[in-house]
Parts: structure tokens; sequence; C-alpha cells
């Protein structure tokens, strides 16, 4: 887990007002998925390479296809 120990985690809202076994499992968490790039700028370039990959192998099938066509002609 990156950052802060789970014991130094503040609760958010009104969470300080929930039982001591909720307030405890909510320290234990880890952090947010909706955390998982460092900043939007990350996030927008791991996802473009990520379509740019899917986009490169949609093209080799294509020539493949095209290919093994040709051959049957």
């Amino acid at each position: 887990m990156k950052g802060k120990s789970p014991l130094m985690k503040k609760l958010v809202g009104k969470q300080h007002n929930l039982p001591e076994h909720l307030k405890a499992k909510i320290k234990a968490a880890p952090e947010s998925p909706n955390k998982k790039y460092k900043s939007d700028a990350q996030r927008k370039a791991v996802h473009a390479s990520k379509a740019e990959q899917s986009a490169m192998k949609k093209k080799a099938a294509d020539l493949h296809t095209r290919s093994m066509a040709k051959n049957q002609q």
C-alpha cells in the first residue's frame, strides 16, 4: 500500500460517528481503486497506449485475413 499506513488514515465525513468495529474496517481497507494512477495525465497515457495496441492487433488480424483470402483465389 502506498502512502500512509492504515493507522494514519483519517476518517471522512461523518465516519467518526460509526461504531468502533466499522471504523477499524475502514482504516484497514486498502486505498481506493480510483487512485490507481498518480495523475489524470498518467491515466490517459495508459489508456491511450492500450487503445493503440488494440488497433495494431486488429490491423494485423485484418491483414492476415486478407492474405489468406488472396492465397485461396
